[in-house]
């Protein structure tokens, strides 16, 4: 996984400070769209349950098993520091071609921390993930009020 170098995630006018990898950590969860390769997969959690079935190219929720970072050959952008994400598919029937330096599709993720808040939702995405999207959505009612992570 890369963020590419035209990304708004590397903007310093957008986020301060930018963000030149992805923080994907073990255990995460992150979600492939616009998939190019593949016929459907059936991801799998740590413990083996389903998390999602997927019916398009490799669409799908997964959970990060492993992850590592290294400089590989990126498609597009020559030799960068990627990560390599490691999840748990139920069968690997219809997924070859794989390799390091071609574009498989679009990934997406998102953490939100709350400083003295313990609260842990479960993903369930046994409805699938794609055309209409029931995967899990967080949005503000009202905008945060911050310029540089201070309050305004």
């Amino acid at each position: 996984m890369y963020i590419p170098s035209n990304s708004y995630l590397r903007n310093s006018s957008v986020t301060n400070p930018t963000i030149t990898q992805t923080g994907l950590l073990e255990n995460y969860y992150f979600k492939v769209s616009n998939s190019k390769i593949g016929s459907g997969v059936t991801s799998l959690s740590k413990d083996g349950s389903i998390i999602g079935i997927g019916s398009t190219g490799i669409d799908n929720v997964y959970q990060v098993i492993s992850v590592s970072f290294a400089s590989t050959d990126v498609y597009g952008e020559g030799t960068k520091p990627a990560a390599q994400v490691i999840v748990s598919v139920s069968s690997y029937d219809g997924l070859t071609g794989f390799g390091y330096s071609n574009y498989y599709g679009d990934y997406s993720w998102g953490l939100i921390e709350v400083p003295g808040t313990q609260n842990e939702y479960a993903v369930n995405s046994n409805y699938g993930v794609v055309g209409l999207n029931t995967t899990p959505l967080v949005r503000r009612y009202n905008y945060l009020r911050y310029q540089n992570y201070n309050p305004i």
